[in-house]
């Protein structure tokens, strides 16, 4: 999967699932497709999960991360 790939499908989580904040959406569906990318995130100033926005800072630090993560060197 590439990282536009998890991002159309974090996309397709955001509508499936309404009620989650965007930072829920883009969180949970990172624990299932890299699991251990999003351990390094968990609990950390850049951790997504109660971003309610895209636009929140903390989503657009964890885009950051995981896509500095996502291809290995």
């Amino acid at each position: 999967m590439t990282f536009e790939e998890f991002l159309a499908e974090v996309r397709v989580q955001e509508t499936q699932h309404p009620d989650w904040r965007a930072g829920q959406a883009l969180f949970n569906t990172l624990l299932e497709v890299r699991p251990a990318i999003a351990e390094i995130l968990r609990a950390t100033p850049s951790d997504p999960f109660h971003a309610p926005l895209r636009v929140a800072p903390r989503y657009q630090s964890a885009l950051r991360v995981i896509e500095a993560h996502w291809y290995p060197a």
